[in-house]
Protein backbone atom coordinates (compact mmCIF):
# COMPACT_ATOMS: atom_id res chain seq x y z
CA UNK A 1 0.00 0.00 0.00
CA UNK A 2 1.17 3.49 -0.89
CA UNK A 3 0.48 6.76 0.96
CA UNK A 4 -1.19 9.66 -0.91
CA UNK A 5 -2.06 13.28 -0.06
CA UNK A 6 -4.77 15.40 -1.67
CA UNK A 7 -3.77 18.96 -2.57
CA UNK A 8 -7.38 20.14 -2.44
CA UNK A 9 -8.63 18.90 0.94
CA UNK A 10 -5.18 18.09 2.39
CA UNK A 11 -6.29 14.61 3.48
CA UNK A 12 -3.75 11.82 3.64
CA UNK A 13 -4.91 8.33 2.71
CA UNK A 14 -3.61 4.98 1.54
CA UNK A 15 -4.14 3.51 -1.93
CA UNK A 16 -2.76 1.18 -4.56
CA UNK A 17 -0.46 2.02 -7.37
CA UNK A 18 -3.55 2.51 -9.66
CA UNK A 19 -5.22 5.18 -7.40
CA UNK A 20 -5.96 8.32 -9.45
CA UNK A 21 -8.44 10.42 -7.33
CA UNK A 22 -8.89 11.43 -3.65
CA UNK A 23 -11.15 9.06 -1.87
CA UNK A 24 -12.44 11.96 0.22
CA UNK A 25 -13.31 14.77 -2.22
CA UNK A 26 -12.78 12.99 -5.57
CA UNK A 27 -10.15 15.47 -6.75
CA UNK A 28 -7.50 14.17 -9.12
CA UNK A 29 -4.90 16.55 -7.62
CA UNK A 30 -3.18 13.95 -5.55
CA UNK A 31 0.41 12.83 -5.19
CA UNK A 32 2.14 9.88 -3.66
CA UNK A 33 4.27 10.53 -0.52
CA UNK A 34 7.83 9.21 -0.35
CA UNK A 35 8.80 6.57 2.23
CA UNK A 36 11.20 7.79 5.08
CA UNK A 37 13.68 5.73 7.07
CA UNK A 38 13.96 5.41 10.85
CA UNK A 39 17.07 7.59 10.94
CA UNK A 40 15.40 10.27 8.88
CA UNK A 41 12.51 10.40 11.38
CA UNK A 42 14.94 10.56 14.27
CA UNK A 43 16.81 13.48 12.69
CA UNK A 44 13.53 15.36 12.22
CA UNK A 45 12.57 14.76 15.86
CA UNK A 46 15.91 15.99 17.13
CA UNK A 47 15.58 19.12 15.00
CA UNK A 48 12.10 19.83 16.34
CA UNK A 49 13.17 19.41 19.99
CA UNK A 50 16.62 20.97 19.79
CA UNK A 51 15.71 23.80 22.16
CA UNK A 52 14.54 21.36 24.80
CA UNK A 53 17.90 19.60 24.80
CA UNK A 54 19.87 22.86 24.84
CA UNK A 55 18.11 24.19 27.94
CA UNK A 56 18.27 20.79 29.63
CA UNK A 57 22.03 20.63 29.21
CA UNK A 58 22.44 24.18 30.56
CA UNK A 59 20.39 23.38 33.68
CA UNK A 60 22.36 20.21 34.35
CA UNK A 61 25.62 22.16 34.04
CA UNK A 62 24.56 24.74 36.63
CA UNK A 63 23.42 22.03 39.03
CA UNK A 64 26.76 20.21 38.82
CA UNK A 65 28.64 23.51 39.30
CA UNK A 66 26.92 24.37 42.58
CA UNK A 67 27.20 20.85 43.98
CA UNK A 68 30.85 20.46 43.18
CA UNK A 69 31.65 24.05 44.10
CA UNK A 70 30.07 23.66 47.59
CA UNK A 71 32.10 20.55 48.25
CA UNK A 72 35.25 22.37 47.27
CA UNK A 73 34.55 25.27 49.73
CA UNK A 74 33.97 22.87 52.59
CA UNK A 75 37.32 21.24 51.91
CA UNK A 76 38.96 24.67 51.93
CA UNK A 77 37.54 25.43 55.40
CA UNK A 78 34.82 27.92 54.48
CA UNK A 79 32.22 25.74 56.21
CA UNK A 80 33.59 24.63 59.57
CA UNK A 81 32.19 21.73 61.58
CA UNK A 82 30.43 22.38 64.91
CA UNK A 83 32.67 21.99 67.98
CA UNK A 84 32.33 18.81 69.91
CA UNK A 85 30.68 19.03 73.29
CA UNK A 86 33.22 19.06 76.11
CA UNK A 87 33.21 19.67 79.84
CA UNK A 88 35.29 22.43 81.36
CA UNK A 89 35.88 22.53 85.10
CA UNK A 90 36.93 25.42 87.32
CA UNK A 91 39.20 24.61 90.22
CA UNK A 92 40.14 26.80 93.16
CA UNK A 93 43.58 25.99 94.53
CA UNK A 94 44.37 27.31 98.07
CA UNK A 95 47.80 28.92 98.31
CA UNK A 96 49.63 30.54 101.24
CA UNK A 97 47.99 33.94 101.01
CA UNK A 98 45.48 33.59 98.19
CA UNK A 99 43.30 31.19 96.19
CA UNK A 100 44.23 30.52 92.56
CA UNK A 101 41.51 30.05 89.95
CA UNK A 102 42.30 27.33 87.40
CA UNK A 103 40.35 26.21 84.33
CA UNK A 104 40.70 22.56 83.29
CA UNK A 105 39.42 21.10 80.01
CA UNK A 106 39.59 17.53 78.74
CA UNK A 107 42.91 18.42 77.11
CA UNK A 108 44.42 19.80 80.33
CA UNK A 109 44.96 23.14 82.10
CA UNK A 110 43.98 26.20 80.08
CA UNK A 111 45.64 29.61 80.02
CA UNK A 112 43.44 32.35 81.45
CA UNK A 113 43.73 35.93 80.24
CA UNK A 114 42.23 39.26 81.27
CA UNK A 115 39.32 38.86 78.83
CA UNK A 116 38.31 35.66 80.55
CA UNK A 117 37.92 37.38 83.94
CA UNK A 118 36.19 40.40 82.43
CA UNK A 119 33.52 38.27 80.79
CA UNK A 120 33.04 35.61 83.44
CA UNK A 121 32.29 38.08 86.28
CA UNK A 122 33.96 36.24 89.13
CA UNK A 123 32.91 37.41 92.58
CA UNK A 124 34.12 36.28 96.02
CA UNK A 125 32.41 37.37 99.23
CA UNK A 126 32.48 36.56 102.93
CA UNK A 127 29.49 37.14 105.15
CA UNK A 128 30.25 40.85 105.40
CA UNK A 129 32.87 41.70 102.77
CA UNK A 130 33.64 41.36 99.07
CA UNK A 131 37.11 39.96 98.32
CA UNK A 132 39.39 41.34 95.62
CA UNK A 133 40.13 39.17 92.55
CA UNK A 134 42.97 40.33 90.29
CA UNK A 135 43.31 39.75 86.53
CA UNK A 136 45.64 36.79 87.13
CA UNK A 137 42.87 34.80 88.76
CA UNK A 138 44.05 35.30 92.34
CA UNK A 139 41.42 35.64 95.06
CA UNK A 140 43.04 37.77 97.78
CA UNK A 141 41.39 37.35 101.22
CA UNK A 142 42.15 39.63 104.15
CA UNK A 143 41.11 37.26 106.94
CA UNK A 144 40.51 33.59 107.68
CA UNK A 145 36.87 33.41 106.67
CA UNK A 146 34.66 31.03 104.72
CA UNK A 147 33.91 32.66 101.39
CA UNK A 148 31.53 32.07 98.52
CA UNK A 149 32.77 32.28 94.93
CA UNK A 150 30.31 32.81 92.09
CA UNK A 151 30.79 33.26 88.34
CA UNK A 152 29.02 33.57 84.99
CA UNK A 153 30.51 31.67 82.04
CA UNK A 154 27.70 31.70 79.51
CA UNK A 155 29.03 34.68 77.57
CA UNK A 156 32.61 33.49 77.25
CA UNK A 157 31.86 30.51 74.98
CA UNK A 158 28.65 31.82 73.45
CA UNK A 159 29.15 30.08 70.10
CA UNK A 160 30.15 26.63 71.32
CA UNK A 161 28.62 23.71 73.19
CA UNK A 162 31.01 23.61 76.11
CA UNK A 163 29.43 23.00 79.50
CA UNK A 164 30.71 24.21 82.86
CA UNK A 165 30.51 22.68 86.31
CA UNK A 166 28.36 24.57 88.82
CA UNK A 167 28.22 28.34 89.17
CA UNK A 168 29.00 28.71 92.88
CA UNK A 169 31.43 27.27 95.38
CA UNK A 170 31.97 27.74 99.13
CA UNK A 171 35.54 27.52 100.45
CA UNK A 172 37.02 27.68 103.95
CA UNK A 173 40.20 29.70 103.50
CA UNK A 174 43.01 29.89 106.06
CA UNK A 175 46.39 31.57 105.75
CA UNK A 176 49.17 28.94 105.82
CA UNK A 177 52.69 28.86 107.26
CA UNK A 178 52.32 32.20 109.03
CA UNK A 179 51.45 34.06 105.83
CA UNK A 180 49.87 37.51 106.02
CA UNK A 181 47.41 39.02 103.54
CA UNK A 182 49.01 39.83 100.19
CA UNK A 183 50.13 43.40 99.52
CA UNK A 184 47.76 43.33 96.56
CA UNK A 185 44.75 42.36 98.70
CA UNK A 186 43.74 45.98 99.41
CA UNK A 187 42.48 45.09 102.88
CA UNK A 188 40.32 47.49 104.90
CA UNK A 189 38.22 47.31 108.02
CA UNK A 190 34.75 45.86 107.65
CA UNK A 191 31.94 48.38 107.60
CA UNK A 192 30.15 48.93 110.93
CA UNK A 193 27.12 51.20 111.08
CA UNK A 194 24.33 52.28 113.39
CA UNK A 195 21.40 54.70 113.26
CA UNK A 196 20.98 57.81 115.39
CA UNK A 197 17.34 58.85 115.90
CA UNK A 198 16.86 62.60 116.38
CA UNK A 199 13.82 64.32 117.91
CA UNK A 200 12.99 66.34 114.78
CA UNK A 201 11.75 63.42 112.63
CA UNK A 202 15.21 62.78 111.19
CA UNK A 203 17.67 59.89 111.38
CA UNK A 204 21.43 59.74 110.77
CA UNK A 205 23.83 56.97 109.72
CA UNK A 206 26.93 56.68 111.91
CA UNK A 207 29.74 54.43 110.58
CA UNK A 208 33.34 53.58 111.42
CA UNK A 209 34.26 54.73 107.90
CA UNK A 210 33.47 58.31 108.94
CA UNK A 211 36.81 58.42 110.74
CA UNK A 212 38.76 55.50 109.18
CA UNK A 213 38.12 56.24 105.51
CA UNK A 214 36.34 59.61 105.19
CA UNK A 215 36.86 59.71 101.40
CA UNK A 216 35.05 56.41 100.80
CA UNK A 217 31.29 56.60 100.24
CA UNK A 218 28.89 54.34 102.11
CA UNK A 219 25.72 53.55 100.14
CA UNK A 220 22.56 53.25 102.24
CA UNK A 221 18.89 52.40 101.83
CA UNK A 222 16.37 53.30 104.54
CA UNK A 223 13.58 51.31 102.87
CA UNK A 224 14.86 47.76 103.22
CA UNK A 225 17.40 45.68 101.34
CA UNK A 226 15.67 46.28 97.99
CA UNK A 227 15.30 50.03 98.46
CA UNK A 228 17.09 52.86 96.68
CA UNK A 229 20.74 53.17 97.79
CA UNK A 230 22.30 56.64 97.98
CA UNK A 231 25.40 58.26 99.47
CA UNK A 232 23.27 60.26 101.95
CA UNK A 233 23.86 59.85 105.69
CA UNK A 234 20.89 61.86 107.02
CA UNK A 235 17.20 61.60 106.16
CA UNK A 236 14.18 63.67 107.17
CA UNK A 237 11.04 61.54 107.52
CA UNK A 238 7.43 62.73 107.83
CA UNK A 239 4.30 62.01 109.80
CA UNK A 240 3.11 59.89 106.84
CA UNK A 241 6.38 57.93 106.78
CA UNK A 242 7.95 57.46 110.23
CA UNK A 243 9.40 53.91 110.02
CA UNK A 244 12.75 52.89 108.57
CA UNK A 245 14.65 49.71 107.66
CA UNK A 246 18.32 50.57 107.03
CA UNK A 247 20.86 48.58 104.98
CA UNK A 248 24.28 49.75 103.78
CA UNK A 249 27.43 48.69 101.92
CA UNK A 250 30.68 49.99 100.44
CA UNK A 251 30.81 49.79 96.65
CA UNK A 252 32.92 46.87 95.34
CA UNK A 253 33.96 45.92 98.85
CA UNK A 254 31.29 45.07 101.40
CA UNK A 255 28.19 42.97 100.92
CA UNK A 256 24.85 44.59 101.75
CA UNK A 257 24.27 44.30 105.48
CA UNK A 258 21.72 45.67 107.95
CA UNK A 259 23.01 48.31 110.35
CA UNK A 260 22.91 47.81 114.12
CA UNK A 261 19.22 47.96 115.14
CA UNK A 262 18.20 48.61 111.53
CA UNK A 263 14.45 49.05 112.00
CA UNK A 264 12.59 51.60 114.05
CA UNK A 265 10.45 54.72 114.05
CA UNK A 266 11.50 58.34 113.86
CA UNK A 267 10.56 60.76 116.64
CA UNK A 268 8.96 64.17 116.45
CA UNK A 269 7.29 63.62 113.09
CA UNK A 270 3.86 64.73 114.35
CA UNK A 271 4.52 67.06 117.31
CA UNK A 272 1.72 68.45 119.42
CA UNK A 273 1.21 72.19 119.79
CA UNK A 274 2.65 72.79 123.28
CA UNK A 275 1.99 76.54 123.28
CA UNK A 276 -1.65 76.07 122.29
CA UNK A 277 -2.16 73.41 124.99
CA UNK A 278 -0.67 75.65 127.70
CA UNK A 279 -2.82 78.62 126.65
CA UNK A 280 -6.13 76.71 126.53
CA UNK A 281 -5.31 74.79 129.75
CA UNK A 282 -4.68 78.03 131.68
CA UNK A 283 -7.91 79.54 130.40
CA UNK A 284 -9.89 76.46 131.42
CA UNK A 285 -8.18 76.27 134.83
CA UNK A 286 -9.44 79.75 135.69
CA UNK A 287 -13.07 78.71 135.09
CA UNK A 288 -13.49 74.90 135.36
CA UNK A 289 -17.29 75.14 134.90
CA UNK A 290 -17.04 76.82 131.50
CA UNK A 291 -17.91 74.14 128.93
CA UNK A 292 -16.61 76.18 125.96
CA UNK A 293 -13.19 76.61 127.59
CA UNK A 294 -13.12 72.89 128.40
CA UNK A 295 -13.89 71.95 124.80
CA UNK A 296 -11.21 74.31 123.44
CA UNK A 297 -8.63 72.72 125.76
CA UNK A 298 -9.61 69.15 124.76
CA UNK A 299 -9.42 70.09 121.08
CA UNK A 300 -5.88 71.49 121.39
CA UNK A 301 -4.77 68.36 123.28
CA UNK A 302 -5.91 66.31 120.24
CA UNK A 303 -6.06 63.03 122.23
CA UNK A 304 -2.29 63.13 122.64
CA UNK A 305 -2.16 64.11 126.32
CA UNK A 306 -2.84 62.48 129.66
CA UNK A 307 -4.45 64.57 132.42
CA UNK A 308 -3.67 64.73 136.13
CA UNK A 309 -5.50 66.62 138.89
CA UNK A 310 -3.52 67.07 142.08
CA UNK A 311 -1.34 64.12 141.09
CA UNK A 312 -4.19 61.75 140.26
CA UNK A 313 -4.46 60.45 136.71
CA UNK A 314 -7.80 61.05 135.02
CA UNK A 315 -9.48 58.18 133.22
CA UNK A 316 -10.87 60.28 130.35
CA UNK A 317 -12.02 63.78 129.36
CA UNK A 318 -15.32 63.56 131.27
CA UNK A 319 -13.54 62.46 134.44
CA UNK A 320 -11.26 65.50 134.14
CA UNK A 321 -14.21 67.86 133.81
CA UNK A 322 -16.04 66.36 136.78
CA UNK A 323 -12.96 66.20 139.02
CA UNK A 324 -11.78 69.70 138.25
CA UNK A 325 -15.26 71.15 138.80
CA UNK A 326 -15.83 69.29 142.07
CA UNK A 327 -12.45 70.27 143.45
CA UNK A 328 -13.12 73.88 142.58
CA UNK A 329 -16.50 73.78 144.36
CA UNK A 330 -15.07 72.16 147.44
CA UNK A 331 -12.40 74.80 147.76
CA UNK A 332 -15.06 77.42 147.50
CA UNK A 333 -12.72 80.16 146.36
CA UNK A 334 -11.75 81.77 143.07
CA UNK A 335 -8.11 80.75 143.22
CA UNK A 336 -7.34 79.09 139.82
CA UNK A 337 -5.40 75.91 139.32
CA UNK A 338 -1.76 75.97 138.44
CA UNK A 339 -1.05 74.30 135.04
CA UNK A 340 2.12 72.44 134.01
CA UNK A 341 2.65 70.73 130.62
CA UNK A 342 5.39 68.15 130.08
CA UNK A 343 6.29 66.72 126.65
CA UNK A 344 7.58 63.23 125.87
CA UNK A 345 10.98 62.94 124.21
CA UNK A 346 9.54 62.64 120.71
CA UNK A 347 7.29 65.68 121.30
CA UNK A 348 4.30 63.77 120.01
CA UNK A 349 2.66 63.13 123.40
CA UNK A 350 2.38 65.02 126.64
CA UNK A 351 1.05 65.19 130.18
CA UNK A 352 -0.99 68.09 131.61
CA UNK A 353 -1.00 68.62 135.39
CA UNK A 354 -3.65 70.68 137.22
CA UNK A 355 -2.70 71.56 140.80
CA UNK A 356 -4.57 73.75 143.30
CA UNK A 357 -2.58 76.83 144.16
Amino acid sequence: MAKFKCEECKVEFEGSDSTLVCNQCGSSSIYQKEETSFFANLKESIFNYKYFFVFGLLGLSFLLFFVLGGQSEEKEGVITPQPKESKIQLKFKPMKDHIQIEMISEEGKMDLDVAFFDQCKFRAVTKTQEIKIDNRGRILPCENFPLTISWELDGFYRNSKQKFNNKKKVLKFKFRDGAAPSDDADCMESLETCIKINDDCSIELISNYDTLYPDIDVYTSINGIYGNYTEDNKWLLSKEKTTFDVWSFVLNRDTIQPVIYPTGEAMGCNPIGRASIIATANSYAKDPHNVDLFRAFIKSADKKCKFFVNGKKMKDDQTLYDQLGNSYKIKGDAVPYKVEVKMDKNKEKGRVYFVNR
